[in-house]
């Protein structure tokens, strides 16, 4: 949906734990996207989120 400039925001929360190995969440993207970051929010249990709009 990304490549396809189908979508119009992008949040993505963080959970403060550090893990050895993982998974992009952005596997498979080829080309550049270009974002801009819109706002930051620091929940209660301590995660974090970001938003993100594609410029």
């Amino acid at each position: 949906m990304i490549k396809n400039g189908l979508v119009d925001e992008l949040k993505i929360f963080i959970n403060p734990i550090v893990l050895g190995n993982g998974n992009s969440i952005f596997h498979g993207i080829q080309n550049e996207i270009k974002l801009k970051h819109v706002n930051t929010k620091v929940v209660q249990s301590g995660n974090i989120l970001l938003i993100y709009k594609p410029i």
